[in-house]
């Protein structure tokens, strides 16, 4: 805890005491933005960093958040729910592949137990993973598929709380931009 805290600090500290502070300027966040969606590419990068960044501990609702601001409510609700859902699929596919000692090694001490309840509850045990603070959303997807739940039930729950997470997290986000 206490290394955390401090790691929060340096961080804040960084952005005070250097050129970094500048970067954090939402118009100059907001041009840039306009900028990468222009480029055909997008999509896919999309895809990849909400893939790669996830599975790194990144909140996918700041990636959501982003990409509303980036594409706008609805479009960026689209590319949000595409990308978060593939990036999804690709940890589910990778938590089955490593298995659930794996996993549980990887994911800490509480994952023995959400992996129980995944095994028990399928469908509603993963929808309410993905909207509790159950684990982080890359987390979650690998011991789904750790947990051997049937695919199904897991993209079920995991699209039933994405959608509504999709639309509003980048419906909110776009209309701060707006009043910047």
């Amino acid at each position: 805890m206490l290394i955390g805290a401090l790691v929060l600090v340096a961080i804040c500290a960084t952005f005070w005491l250097t050129p970094l502070s500048e970067l954090v300027d939402l118009p100059r966040l907001l041009e840039i933005a306009h900028r990468f969606r222009a480029n055909p590419l997008t999509p896919f990068v999309l895809v990849v960093a909400f893939a790669l960044l996830s599975s790194v501990l990144f909140p996918i609702n700041g990636l959501i958040a982003v990409t509303g601001l980036a594409f706008g409510p609805w479009i960026g609700a689209t590319y949000a729910l595409v990308a978060t859902l593939i990036a999804a699929i690709a940890q589910f596919v990778i938590g089955s592949r490593l298995g659930a000692e794996a996993v549980t090694r990887l994911a800490g001490p509480r994952a023995e137990k959400v992996r129980g309840h995944l095994v028990r509850r399928g469908f509603w045990a993963v929808a309410l993973g993905h909207v509790l603070p159950v684990a982080p959303f890359g987390v979650m997807n690998l011991l789904c598929g750790a947990s051997g739940i049937r695919f199904r039930d897991f993209l079920l729950g995991t699209t039933l709380t994405m959608v509504p997470t999709a639309l509003l997290v980048a419906g909110l986000s776009s209309q701060i931009a707006r009043l910047f």
